[in-house]
């Protein structure tokens, strides 16, 4: 068995037990492999303390693995089937997966080239050989039956499982004469699946998962679906075969004739052998030709026609020299030529395939009639080749193996579906077509019968329910198929149920036709007529509308209703008819009438004039009566909503004519739609303005009357008639705020109030002169400004004008929002002009229209000599206490001023401009000293110079030697620097102050926040102020030693004189030495 168990493998084998277990368990299959220390094993049989189905698999490093399945029937046939896929175990029993283990680590259960014994056992395993005695005890013999046992080299899917065991069961011959099984269950890819291995393909285009006779099958198109299998059959065709398939027809207008089956195989010299199933595809009628190798050839044609979308079973049976054709177990047609030989001969044909559904013209064996490409349109499924002849019963084991979907057809021929029956008792007749004997039945009982085959059987049933009722007919054959076919049907034997529902009997109306309402309730469809008049209404019933003309007078209505059984209900419905309408007046209120305030409810009354009792009602609600015949007065109160309201009074007599009259009547108690047009709210006013109100009182009304003028409370006219306007002049108030009013009135005293707020402004703005002053000498551009101001509507607009011209820059602005103040500015370039005079202008307008202007005149003077500036002190001086400042100025200048740190401290127009400055009252540092001369066009030059202020000094420190290596105790000891000057008090408080010492190489000492407040005092009582600034020692002695490191201090003999410099605010106060040494005092 070559490597058999180094892969994945099945094992299947068919068993019957016939009496008890002589040894302790059954063994069906065994196969062993010892070499060296170890074996290898694969068992499947029946466990033997429990009967229960067992396969065993141990590999050659000894992992070792059992799977069960419940035990199985005594006495009856089962087929076992154990598969080994990678490291998974499966166990099936009778085509069904019973148990599923996970073999993890599972491994080589054989190895062929070192195993020294090795054998395989069927139905026994021999005690001195069996590699285990626990499971399996000696003399694991089988008491029964053994039959088709199979070891495939390949796991087999639990689909070939099922085929496998339902071929056996459906008779067929044992696997060795299945060659080929085309099962078509696919669903995915191109790859076509042959269960024995030898013939499986692939296919192009055909749809795949249709549903077929066993699972899916497979549909072809007619154009161009085929499949191509791989010619592994062996010496099929040598000697007796059989081919059996399903097939279901479908119309193809596309090919003549479709292939079903062909199998082509070309020998040496030319020669062509081939077995070809067709159907052609007009008049669906099957095709078989066999030709050999010697060119020998067998064709006929089957006499009947398939029928058309209807599965069907095809056996094709070569017996000797004969083809033997069967349709549904039937056979169907014959054929034979007494020399008919080998159809193939794998072995020396050089090409050779299998084409199902399609065959091209160029490699079919023969031209006619499938002279163009044969493709099949329709389903197929279940397709198998035999090494042998089938016999009659074989070929009808192999359909009815998947005989349930051929069952007996029933067609019930009467009574018809949907037909109405008046009675209970039913004659029905059915047709049954059917190749086997069959019993029928019908539901409910009735017709019964027992037929050999087609044939026709009679009854009578019996109905019990009113309304649809389901019969059918059932045809059972001898292998369990059952057929069935069905009608509904209508049981009516009641007359309908008939009501007129509208108008009520004995109505009265006035018009000459009406619709008649009639209600039915019947089984079936029924029709409703009223003489010539008619309607149909629906199984069930409901309501049927008919319109009948009517005469003057009664009208006796015939009603007649037919159901579908011809059941009648008749019936007499009386209407009148009356055409005549009474007569109707309004008498009050008159039509037009307006009514106001206190006036909504409304006396209306109506005279009425009519043979009959009438009925008087009115809309809006509230005029309402019931008059005698012969009419009379009806009225009532009736509310009015604002604005125009209709009255309608309707009278309706007894015989339902109708009468109705209108009035229209206005209620107003709303004032008049009021509107100030002009001034607009919060305008400001001056002058003549046009006080303009519209009015208008809403359709319909009583109309404006009047309109009256107010400012605040003050009436001042009063108009009548439209425009209603008034000329208000403002200069009769004070500039100011006030309200404007118009109150309208309508004719019905109803009045409207409209008011606006406005600002009357008729004082001008103010215009100040800022620069140039008049008659002031201007050089190059020279600036020009005003001072402009509106206390009350405030400024909308500033222009300036040079000469009658626009500035050079700027000077004019525009103020969508009005400003009470602004500083406006521009240029002029004087160079525009000669010497001598130039008027300026500046005009100011303001919201309410008031405009002021200022005009003035200047000197242009640019001939004049330009002025100088100098200071008495020279720059980079040191001054201390106080200090003369001079600025000299000459040439033509209008101003000049000193200022110290960019503050002025004195100006004048004369020169020089002398002040006495006291630097006393500033922190010591450099100090700018600036002059600026300005000239009349305002132009300036100016000079400055920087000198410093040394009013405070650094005059000792404590102590003055400091030792860097003295103990811990002395850190706690501060370091202070005395700072005396007249100005030492600026200091204060040194809490306010940034105080630095500053060493060379040294990184910067603060002050001590724990220095304490203090005055200046006089230490050292030299009559000179001073102040104490505190250090802590640690810091200036960590720094002393930083600057050391980086060479900034150095040291001779382990001393030196340290320059320290005070820096406050960051300006240097001033500068003294401090004696350092680094030897420790003992």
């Amino acid at each position: 068995m070559g490597d058999f168990g180094a892969g994945n493998f099945t094992v299947s084998a068919w068993m019957k037990l016939t009496g008890p277990v002589t040894g302790r368990s059954t063994t069906l299959f065994h196969h062993y492999a010892s070499y060296g220390a170890g074996l290898a094993s694969v068992w499947l049989g029946l466990e033997y303390n429990t009967g229960r189905p067992n396969f065993d698999v141990r590999d050659s490093a000894g992992n070792y693995y059992r799977v069960f399945a419940p035990a199985l029937a005594d006495g009856d046939w089962h087929q076992l089937v154990g598969v080994r896929e990678g490291q998974v175990l499966r166990l099936y029993t009778d085509g069904v997966l019973a148990t599923t283990l996970n073999a993890p680590g599972l491994g080589n259960c054989t190895d062929q080239g070192l195993r020294p014994i090795s054998y395989v056992r069927l139905g026994g395993t021999y005690t001195s050989y069996n590699h285990w005695t626990t499971f399996h005890p000696p003399e694991a013999l089988l008491n029964g039956l053994l039959d088709e046992v199979m070891v495939h080299g390949q796991a087999l899917s639990a689909a070939e499982v099922e085929q496998n065991h339902a071929a056996t069961l459906a008779g067929l011959p044992a696997w060795n004469h299945v060659i080929a099984l085309w099962p078509f269950d696919e669903t995915t890819g191109t790859t076509v699946a042959e269960a024995t291995g030898h013939a499986s393909g692939f296919h192009n285009g055909v749809q795949l998962g249709t549903p077929g006779v066993r699972g899916n099958g497979y549909s072809f198109d007619g154009v161009n679906d085929a499949v191509i299998a791989d010619n592994g059959l062996g010496n099929f065709g040598e000697q007796d075969f059989s081919l059996t398939l399903w097939l279901r027809t479908e119309v193809n207008t596309n090919q003549v004739w479709g292939n079903l089956f062909h199998h082509y195989a070309s020998r040496a010299g030319g020669r062509q052998a081939a077995v070809g199933l067709g159907l052609n595809q007009v008049t669906n009628q099957l095709d078989v030709q066999v030709r050999d190798v010697s060119g020998n050839e067998v064709r006929f044609v089957d006499g009947a026609s398939l029928s058309m979308h209807e599965w069907h079973h095809v056996a094709l049976v070569r017996q000797g020299t004969s083809m033997l054709l069967y349709v549904d177990g039937d056979l169907h047609g014959t054929g034979s030529t007494p020399s008919l030989g080998t159809v193939t001969d794998e072995w020396v044909l050089p090409s050779a395939y299998v084409r199902i559904g399609g065959a091209h013209t160029n490699n079919f064996h023969w031209s006619e009639p499938w002279a163009v490409d044969s493709y099949f349109r329709g389903q197929l499924d279940e397709m198998k080749l035999f090494a042998r002849a089938l016999s009659p019963s074989d070929v009808r084991d192999d359909m009815e193996d998947i005989r349930p979907i051929v069952v007996p057809r029933v067609t019930i021929l009467a009574p018809a579906s949907g037909a109405v029956l008046g009675t209970a008792t039913v004659p029905v007749t059915a047709q049954i077509i059917h190749a086997a004997a069959t019993t029928v039945s019908s539901l409910p009982a009735g017709v019964s019968a027992s037929l050999a085959g087609d044939g026709q059987v009679s009854g009578v049933v019996t109905l019990t329910a009113e309304g649809p009722s389901l019969i059918s007919v059932n045809a059972v054959d001898s292998f369990g198929k059952v057929g069935a076919n069905s009608v509904e049907v209508i049981l009516d034997t009641v007359a309908p149920l008939a009501d007129a529902l509208a108008p009520a009997a004995n109505a009265i109306v006035s018009t000459p036709v009406v619709s008649v309402a009639v209600r039915v309730t019947d089984t079936t469809a029924t029709t409703v007529r009223i003489g010539a008049v008619s309607a149909t209404l629906l199984a069930g019933g409901g309501d049927a509308s008919l319109t009948v003309p009517l005469v003057e007078g009664l009208n006796s209505l015939a009603v007649q209703v037919t159901d579908a059984a011809g059941h009648q209900t008749n019936f007499q419905h009386p209407v009148w008819r009356d055409s005549s309408v009474p007569l109707l007046t309004i008498d009050t209120p008159a039509n037009g009438t307006v009514f106001g305030v206190g006036e909504s409810v409304l006396f209306v009354q109506a005279t009425v004039d009519d043979a009959s009792p009438t009925t008087v009602t009115s809309t809006p609600a509230g005029v309402s009566a019931s008059l005698p015949s012969g009419g009379g007065i009806a009225s009532g109160n009736v509310t009015l909503g604002e604005g125009s309201t209709t009255i309608t009074v309707h009278v309706a007599d007894g015989l339902n004519a109708i009468s109705s009259q209108s009035v229209t009547v206005v209620l107003d108690t709303t004032g008049p739609d009021t509107e100030i047009a002009s001034p607009g709210t919060g305008s400001f006013l001056a002058g003549i303005v046009d006080f303009d109100v519209t009015a208008t009182d809403p359709a319909p009304g009583s109309g404006v009357t009047e309109v009256r003028f107010f400012v605040d409370n003050t009436l001042l006219t009063t108009r009548t008639a439209a425009p209603y306007e008034f000329d208000l002049d403002t200069a009769l108030l004070v500039d100011g705020s006030y309200l404007l009013r118009a109150i309208a009135t309508d004719g019905k005293g109803n009045s409207t109030s409209v008011s606006i707020p406005v600002v009357v402004d008729n004082t001008a703005p103010v215009l100040t002169l800022v620069a140039p002053i008049s008659n002031a000498t201007v050089q190059g551009t020279f600036p020009i400004q005003l001072d402009v101001r509106d206390a009350t509507a405030g400024l909308v607009q500033v222009t300036m004008t040079a000469g009658g011209l626009a500035p050079s820059t700027g000077g004019s602005a525009t103020y969508p929002t009005p400003i009470a103040n602004v500083q406006i500015a521009g240029s002029e370039d004087s160079l525009r002009w000669p010497d001598g005079p130039l008027q300026l202008r500046a005009t100011a307008r303001d919201a309410s229209g008031n405009e002021t202007s200022l005009a003035w005149t200047v000197q242009v003077g640019n001939s004049v000599v330009p002025p100088t500036c100098m200071l008495n002190v020279l720059d980079q001086t040191t001054v201390s206490g106080a200090v003369m400042l001079r600025a000299t100025a000459t040439g033509s200048f209008a101003n000049i001023t000193l200022a110290v740190d960019g503050v002025v401290i004195a100006s004048g127009s004369v020169s020089p401009l002398e002040v006495d400055f006291d630097t006393l009252a500033r922190f010591d540092g450099p100090m700018l000293v600036q002059a600026t001369v300005t000239q009349a066009n305002q132009q300036t030059v100016g000079c400055a110079v920087t000198l410093h202020v040394d009013n405070l000094a650094v005059v000792d420190f404590a102590p003055q030697t400091l030792n860097l290596d003295s103990g811990s105790a002395d850190n706690d000891r501060p370091v202070d620097a005395l700072v005396e000057g007249l100005n030492v008090a600026s200091m204060l408080p040194l809490a306010s102050h940034s105080v630095l010492l500053l060493l060379p190489g040294g990184s910067p000492v603060t002050l001590d926040p724990a220095t304490p407040a203090q005055n200046p005092g006089d230490d050292n009582g030299n009559s000179i102020p001073d102040v104490t600034l505190r250090f802590v020692r640690s810091a200036l002695v960590a720094s002393l030693r930083a600057g050391i490191a980086n060479g900034g201090i150095v040291l001779d003999n382990r001393k030196a004189d340290v320059p320290i410099t005070v820096v406050v605010d960051g300006r240097v106060l001033g500068s003294t030495s401090m004696k350092i040494i680094t030897k420790r005092v003992r």
